[in-house]
């Protein structure tokens, strides 16, 4: 089991992305316990044994099942939420951080692209290089 935190995960928040932390970790409890959570063709069914697990790791499960994806959307309770304060603050603090790196540079689309995409490359150390869609390009500023 894997679980990737990108630039663009960070940039949801804290709260959101500790919710996700769980949702994954209840799926891990499953994997550990030999226990088959998600269900159908494309495994997003989320079962009630997925539910107990969900609830064992703090989550709040829905009364009634989702279309499609049965009790996967369980949110964060605020009691719960105040228990991972801390985390919550250490992760908000990291996507602050994320949001806030400087762009070095920016690559215009190589020909034979159609522009839906650019590269930028972030002042990290290392720098990275990211494709970026261009509806996520920042408005050209007005001069002064």
């Amino acid at each position: 089991m894997e679980l990737q935190v990108s630039s663009g995960t960070l940039g949801v928040g804290g709260r959101p992305l500790m919710e996700g932390l769980l949702h994954h970790a209840a799926h891990g409890l499953a994997l550990t316990r030999d226990i088959t959570d998600v269900s159908g063709g494309d495994r997003r069914w989320h079962n009630k044994r997925y539910g107990r697990l969900a609830r064992e790791v703090g989550l709040t499960v829905p009364a009634l099942a989702a279309r499609v994806v049965g009790l996967g959307r369980c949110p964060l309770s605020d009691t719960e939420a105040a228990t991972w304060a801390e985390v919550i603050a250490a992760l908000d603090a990291a996507a602050g951080v994320q949001l806030e790196a400087t762009v070095e540079s920016v690559a215009p689309p190589r020909s034979g692209h159609s522009g839906a995409r650019f590269a930028i490359v972030c002042e990290c150390t290392p720098p990275r290089r990211q494709q970026v869609p261009a509806t996520c390009r920042a408005p050209e500023k007005a001069a002064s």
